[in-house]
């Protein structure tokens, strides 16, 4: 419930929206499942840094899970820190680091 007022809070509290994203994938292997996920910068600063507050969607499940971010988006690498907490099927909080480069 902490998490989902944060993202409240967030969302109602940020400067000017920046911007936001979303996509899906689905997944094969030994279980299938339907990723899906919207985010929307709340707040975004010089050299790329922002913070973004979002939603997550899994099936099968289903699994609703809010979230806050942080990120760095560099020119050619980013990198973000999730925290959620996961609504719905299972109840429980959720942490991601993530890293990525890009190329032209």
């Amino acid at each position: 419930m902490g998490i989902l007022l944060l993202t409240l809070t967030a969302l109602g509290c940020g400067n000017a929206w920046a911007g936001g994203r979303a996509a899906c994938r689905a997944e094969f292997g030994l279980s299938a499942r339907l990723a899906c996920y919207a985010e929307q910068v709340a707040w975004s600063w010089w050299g790329g840094l922002e913070v973004a507050v979002g939603l997550d969607l899994r099936w099968p499940g289903p699994q609703l899970t809010p979230y806050s971010v942080l990120a760095y988006y560099g020119p050619e690498w980013w990198a973000a820190l999730e925290l959620g907490r996961s609504v719905g099927g299972l109840e429980s909080w959720r942490w991601a680091m993530n890293i990525g480069f890009r190329w032209r």
